[in-house]
Formats: structure tokens, sequence, C-alpha cells
């Protein structure tokens, strides 16, 4: 179940326009990757020590993959890439690495993980 809250907000293309109201996401904490990894042993044989070690080792290798120009696909999870953020240049031949201001990871779900996630319940938070 999601919670959310509402946020006003105007419409940048029509300043003069009435201000609208939009749902923003509330989380209600956080899941880390210990919690992950006991929560996991419940569903198979694993320890959640076992589960932990695999979870730490995704941390090292998944990010050293990306810097590598690798996309990491998880199956049916889903799949994590970089993109660039760049200034621009007229010339192609004026483009230095400096130009580059910032890299961000991209994730794009998997079928099943979207599926999972059709079905959310919502509640308005109070307040």
């Amino acid at each position: 179940m999601i919670t959310y809250g509402l946020i006003p907000k105007r419409n940048p293309s029509n300043p003069e326009a009435p201000q609208s109201y939009h749902a923003c996401a509330s989380s209600t904490g956080t899941v880390d990757l210990r919690s992950l990894a006991e929560l996991l042993s419940e569903r198979c044989t694993l320890t959640s020590m076992d589960i932990l070690a695999v979870l730490e080792g995704l941390t090292q290798v998944i990010p050293q993959q990306m810097a590598n120009g690798n996309i990491i696909r998880l199956a049916d999870f889903g799949s994590f890439r970089v993109s660039l953020r760049s200034e621009g240049v007229e010339n192609p031949a004026d483009f230095t690495q400096s130009q580059i201001t910032e890299t961000k990871v991209l994730f794009r779900p998997g079928s099943e993980f979207s599926r999972r996630l059709q079905n959310i319940q919502f509640v308005k938070r109070a307040g």
C-alpha cells in the first residue's frame, strides 16, 4: 500500500494558470540490506548471512560492471544502465570529456516486477 500526499504545482508554460494539486508518494520507512536478507531467508533454504554476502557482493559488482559500460540485467527484476548528461557543443570535434556534467543510474523494471506493481492500493496521507 502506497501512502501519498498532495502537492501544489504551477504550470511552467502558463504561470498565470491556477496551481493544481498532484499526488506525491510518501515513504513509510526504509528496508536496509540486512533486513532484505532476513526477509529473503524466510522464503528459501539459505541463511540471512548467506544472502547478505550475495547482496553485499552485488553492491560492489554492479557499479563496477556499469563503470565498464555494461548493462546489468537481473532477469524479471529489471536492468540497470548508465545515462549521461552533458553540455552541448556546436562542433563534435570540440567535445571533450569535461563537458559531461552528470552520470545517472537508470533502472528499467522487468515485466514481472512491473506486473506486481500494477495492483498497488493507494491511501491518502492524513494532514
